[in-house]
């Protein structure tokens, strides 16, 4: 399961985070996932509740801003909402677009104490 990699990875960077500006609670993680990432949503609340067990977000709220995904054809130029990675252009159908939004996994903010 690479979401518990990924929690264990967006556990660091809050620690970091953490001795950096002085903060020792951690009360809200927002985080902004695209629909490509390749996260499964579930998996990773559930990995983030085990990773943050003994930390300073182990109360934490974890709120997932879904992220649509939107590709963008080099051919007629045009930018256009996909479900999938390989989806092609719906004004010329041609494929290899260029992905501008929806494969991220960002930190968006965190309420702190």
């Amino acid at each position: 399961m690479h979401e518990l990699t990924l929690c264990r990875q967006l556990l660091k960077l809050i620690e970091q985070q953490a001795r950096h500006d002085g903060f020792t609670t951690v009360k809200t993680v927002t985080l902004k996932l695209g629909i490509l990432a390749g996260v499964d949503k579930l998996a990773f609340e559930f990995a983030f509740f085990l990773a943050v067990k003994q930390t300073c977000a182990q109360h934490a709220n974890l709120i997932i801003i879904d992220v649509p995904a939107i590709g963008y054809c080099k051919h007629c130029k045009k930018s256009f909402p996909i479900k999938q990675l390989f989806d092609p252009c719906k004004q010329c159908h041609h494929y290899g677009l260029d992905i501008i939004q929806g494969q991220e996994l960002l930190i968006h903010s965190l309420e702190v104490e």
